[in-house]
């Protein structure tokens, strides 16, 4: 084995290896912590769906060997449950958003560069709350859970300002109707003079909203460097 020499063999020395073996791992550890989202059993939302739909298989399984009609309608009837289960969570997970507050995969440079959460409230009403680096949705869920959801902007792409109308949402009091936009509950929407679209650059639907000053909530988000596109200009 020829071995380095001079100044190049201190760099193969044990001490200056273990060295580089510890910053190797350092960063690894670093880059769990800071860039990968974790896994969490929230990930984990069809589990219980899809055990079901496995039991029901073996029933009709057993059914089927057994020469049992009970058996094997049973079995049916627990992969329908099953089915319904899945989906249920399903929708669920759509309408909450999933993944939108958490950052997701980033670079160390966009982690170290990453500034602290400005919980300052710049607007709040009813129906929404914009801090200095979030819009929180009230309401967002419906009707099963009156949830609220916060999306940061760094994830918010561009919010369309629009003309109320049927096809922008005037009528919509919540929920989607072309499953790409969802839009929490208002009950005074059609009365509103404005309608929001944030289109979102992560998972999950979009966002159409209304708030009750539609003036000061453009301005403000101009404000913050959000990309508004407004109908009439």
């Amino acid at each position: 084995m020829i071995l380095p020499v001079g100044q190049d063999r201190g760099r193969w020395s044990g001490s200056n290896i273990r060295k580089q073996k510890k910053n190797i791992w350092n960063s690894y550890e670093y880059y769990l912590k800071h860039c990968e989202a974790p896994m969490r059993w929230n990930d984990l939302f069809f589990f219980p769906g899809v055990i079901v739909e496995f039991l029901g298989v073996i029933v009709i399984v057993g059914g089927g060997v057994t020469g049992q009609l009970k058996l094997l309608i049973a079995g049916v009837g627990i992969i329908c449950i099953g089915s319904a289960w899945t989906f249920i969570r399903i929708v669920r997970r759509v309408r909450a958003g999933a993944g939108s507050t958490d950052p997701g995969i980033r670079s160390p440079a966009d982690a170290l560069s990453e500034k602290p959460a400005d919980s300052t409230v710049l607007y709040q009403d009813h129906l929404v709350r914009i801090s200095g680096d979030s819009i929180t949705f009230h309401h967002y869920s419906f009707p099963v859970f009156s949830s609220s959801r916060q999306v940061f902007f760094r994830d918010i792409g561009r919010i369309d300002v629009k003309k109320p109308d049927v096809l922008t949402g005037k009528w919509r009091i919540a929920g989607s109707g072309d499953f790409q936009t969802w839009f929490p509950v208002d009950w005074h929407r059609p009365s509103r003079d404005r309608i929001f679209h944030a289109t979102l650059k992560t998972r999950g639907m979009n966002i159409g909203f209304t708030v009750e000053n539609s003036s000061q909530v453009i301005s403000i988000l101009k404000e913050k460097g959000l990309h508004i596109v407004e109908a009439d200009k």
